[in-house]
């Protein structure tokens, strides 16, 4: 399909939603109107990420060509109105790079041998390169796409050899994570644990190990203020 020709059906579908948005109740019933933005928003959002990334372009540069104007304000919103400047794979990444800088915040300069008491037998040492592994192991998978399993004792993460250097190492693992989920395609596919074999998998799948661990607060494990867990795990509802 021309690039011509997507113009002008991006240009046109955006147009219709606008008049049928702003039309008058004595020119479109608003039941009929509603059914048919939501039968529209179905549509658009069984589309894969590329696609939807390139139809909200498609649908800023028709409401670009139109003169300043209140015209112009309308088209702007359409994107909006289904969602296509959303994007559920990096805002998951977003919140794994964002959990994962306050978690070695927190760990950086403290005791390794400082016990977990939510998680009994662990230190925070223990914990941080249990984190650290996880997103070493995901960013293989995203990075590789293996089709079949790998374990992550079957990769060299190269945890270093002193505890102290935990937090170092695991902000590395998982700004090497972030990255690598954000350059692929969330569509990709590669091995998974769970019934959803796509890159895509592997944002939600780490956020959901950081914020398990969350219950693990080294604050509270070194303050011992409950409140601080409390506002941890309040931050990290997902």
């Amino acid at each position: 399909m021309s690039d011509a020709l997507l113009n002008a059906l991006a240009e046109a579908l955006a147009g219709l939603v606008t008049a049928v948005e702003t039309s008058d109740e004595d020119v479109l019933d608003p039941d009929t109107a509603v059914k048919w933005l939501e039968d529209t928003g179905h549509v658009l959002a069984g589309l894969g990420a590329a696609d939807r990334r390139a139809l909200d372009g498609l649908f800023r540069e028709a409401a670009l060509r139109e003169p300043p104007g209140a015209r112009r304000e309308e088209l702007l919103k359409v994107s909006a109105g289904f969602g296509l400047d959303e994007d559920p794979h990096l805002a998951a990444v977003d919140a794994v790079a964002d959990h994962a800088r306050r978690y070695a915040d927190t760990v950086r300069g403290a005791d390794p041998a400082t016990p977990v008491p939510t998680c009994p037998g662990w230190t925070l040492g223990d914990l941080t390169r249990h984190l650290g592994t996880v997103h070493g192991w995901a960013e293989h998978l995203v990075t590789a796409r293996p089709a079949t399993r790998v374990r992550a004792a079957e990769l060299p993460l190269d945890p270093p050899a002193d505890p102290s250097s935990y937090p170092g190492w695991f902000a590395d693992r998982a700004e090497r994570f972030t990255a690598a989920a954000r350059a692929v395609d969330p569509a990709a596919p590669v091995w998974s644990p769970g019934a959803e074999p796509y890159v895509r998998h592997y944002p939600r799948h780490v956020l959901a190990e950081t914020v398990v661990h969350l219950a693990d607060d080294p604050r509270f494990a070194l303050t011992g203020d409950r409140d601080l867990l409390d506002d941890w795990l309040a931050a990290a509802a997902l």
